[in-house]
Formats: C-alpha cells, structure tokens, sequence
C-alpha cells in the first residue's frame, strides 16, 4: 500500500514539473524548487528522468552572484510532435506541432469535400505530400488528429458534417481505411473544440472563456482553467440559437439559427463574392457590400451581447471570420454599447472580456494535435 502511495506521488510531482517547464519560461534548478516547494532531491530525481527521456537540455549559465553559476533548464520542444488536419468544404490545412506547442510546418491545399472513399485517399495523399515537403519524420511522430464540423458517433460510424450552406453525410470508415498504413493512431475530433483547445494552451489567452468558432458556419465550446469542457459532447453550437423566429433557413433545417446570419458562408451567399474579394470592395466603398456587412455586425453584435448574458465570461472569438472582425472591433464595440447603453449604470460599459484571436486558420488543426502532446506529456511519469 505504502509502495503504492509512494509511486502516485512521484507521477504527481513529475508531472506537476514537467507542466510548469512547458508552460513558463525557462528557469532554474533552484527557482523550480522554491516554486513547487519540493525537496532539492525530488526535484533533482524529476530532472534526472526528464533529462534522460530526451526532454530537457542545460541551458545557458547565468552569472553567478557567488558560488556556481546557475544553469537555465531548458525543454527540448522538438523532442516530439503531432499533426493535425483540418478538413473544411473546399480546403485541407495541415500543420506539425512541437511539444512548446508551436505550429513547425503548415500547408493548405485545395480539395472538395465528398463522401468517397477515394477523397480521403486524397486527404491521405496531401498528409504523405505534407510529410515529405517539410520533412515531418515519423520517429516521435506521437498520431494524427482530423478535425471538421461534426461530432463523431462511434457506433454507427457515420459523421453529419455541416459543410459551409449544405450537410454532408460521410463515413468514418472511409477516413480509417485510408489511414490505415500510415502507423499511428488517428482521432476524429469536432473542429470547434479542438481550435478551444488549441486557444487554452496559448498563454496569451485568459484561462477561462467561451469560444466562438465563426467559419464557414459558426460554434463553439466553454474552456474552463484551460480545459476544454466536456471537449467529446455536443455542447456549445452556439450558431444554432434562434435569433429570428421565422427567420433564414439554416443548413441545419431550422429557421433564424445565428448560422445563417453571422458564418462566413452567409456573406458570400448574399454577396455572390469569395471573402477576399468581400472585404476588397468594402473597403473601396461598394454600396452594397456596405450594407451587407452594416447587417452582419447587426447579428454579431446581437450574439456577443447574449453569450456575454448567458456565461457573463470573456469571449474569444475565432475561425476565418476573426481576422476580419479585428478590423472592426470598434465598430463592433460602439454597436454593443449602442445596444446595452439603456441598461447600463455610468461608467458600467467595458469591452476588456473581448479577445480575438491570432492564431489563424490552423487552429483547429493544431489543437487536434495538441490531443497527443498533452497526452504525451502526462504519461512521462507513468
């Protein structure tokens, strides 16, 4: 029993370092120990095994103040690393992340979604290209995740992914079968989640918010202390609360879903434009470019407001639509206020629970691989 008791509290204390050396900066022997107020030779005995499994170096001597130097412990970030694909209507994005985590390599290709067998070949064609290209090695490669706008069901094997302003149905068989030579395992994650994950491991993030995923259509998830909760359910699709009750007709089959008005998929619909040439003709003045995004910012605002009612959290708002919501975050800001001003004691309104994120559009990938590090990195001591 005492054996037993003695072993669980040396995996806490391993992980518990080896968590603290890849989410802060480097530092010193003797900093981590007054940091965790462990025993010099607990520390030393964590270090000795992390050192020895490859994933901490000796940094650089720091000048002594008496005595012996100091020595930075430095993680060794590419020690492993994971790849992550994000399938999405017309477009594959692939990306390798390290241990840090930090996106290594990344490509985008052009491809439309089908359920076929031979399109993921394809899918699995880009991965083996992707590879190769970047000279992603397969030694410490630790899996594979693929992410896109579904949940997965285990049992029947059949995803319902809502691809951009239609649903496809495809077959989860197919992904595996394609997958099934490359060695490693492979998840099907929903994309949503995985983009929340990949914002909670980022230290410029706050610890906890709600995430908005505003792409070609529009969900989210609820990240708490840097978890993504209940990361496996389909909780937070956000883009299917009814703002008009005989509102757009969603993809989804309803009437008024926030989807219809606030996706990405929504402006180019309305605009008959891609979303690059969107924004090119705004910002020149097109007359009714302006006047679609005038009601764009309309609904935005109106979804803001009500998730901030509804989980009164900051809110970090991802996906293709948030490099151009940057652009117009005090325009978004004045119609909030503007919108809450009558219910507002002076000097009440503030807009600091608002992030937008910068990750770009890999996000959702990265945090599919970010499944396998964290996983990784909690298993060294066991």
């Amino acid at each position: 029993m005492r054996s037993s008791v003695n072993h669980d509290v040396r995996v806490n204390n391993g992980k518990m370092i080896t968590d603290i050396l890849f989410t802060m900066e480097p530092m010193t022997k003797q900093e981590l120990i007054e940091l965790t107020k462990m025993s010099p030779p607990t520390v030393t005995a964590v270090l000795k095994h992390l050192q020895e499994s490859g994933l901490i170096a000796h940094g650089e001597k720091l000048k002594s103040t008496g005595g012996r130097p100091a020595q930075l412990i430095m993680p060794v970030y590419n020690a492993a690393h994971s790849i992550g694909i994000f399938v999405s209507p017309n477009h594959i994005r692939i990306c390798a992340t390290n241990l840090a985590p930090s996106i290594v390599a990344k490509a985008k290709y052009d491809l439309a979604m089908e359920n076929t067998p031979e399109y993921w070949e394809r899918v699995y064609d880009y991965y083996l290209k992707f590879k190769k290209d970047f000279k992603v090695s397969d030694k410490n490669l630790l899996g594979i995740g693929i992410t896109m706008n579904t949940m997965p069901d285990r049992e029947t094997k059949v995803l319902a992914v809502i691809s951009g302003n239609k649903r496809i149905t495809l077959n989860s068989q197919y992904i595996f079968d394609a997958f099934s030579n490359c060695g490693i395992e492979v998840q099907i994650r929903n994309e949503a989640k995985m983009a929340a994950l990949a914002h909670a491991r980022d230290n410029s993030s706050p610890a906890s918010f709600t995430y908005l995923s505003v792409n070609n259509n529009v969900a989210g998830a609820i990240v708490s202390d840097r978890n993504v909760v209940r990361y496996a359910s389909r909780n937070a699709e956000f883009g299917h609360m009814i703002v008009d009750y005989d509102g757009k007709l969603c993809v989804c089959g309803m009437k008024g879903c926030f989807d219809a008005y606030i996706s990405a998929t929504s402006i180019q619909a309305e605009s008959g434009l891609s979303l690059q040439d969107f924004f090119v003709n705004l910002s020149q003045g097109d007359a009714k470019c302006g006047k679609i995004w005038d009601n764009y910012l309309n609904f935005f605002t109106i979804f803001l407001s009500n998730i901030r009612v509804a989980f009164d959290s900051n809110i970090l708002i991802g996906g293709i639509m948030s490099q151009y919501l940057a652009r117009y975050r005090h325009e978004l800001e004045r119609r909030l206020y503007d919108l809450q001003r009558p219910h507002l004691e002076e000097g009440e309104f503030h807009t600091e629970y608002i992030y937008i994120s910068d990750l770009g559009e890999y996000s959702s990938a990265m945090g599919a691989g970010l499944l396998y590090n964290d996983r990784f990195l909690a298993g060294v001591f066991n």
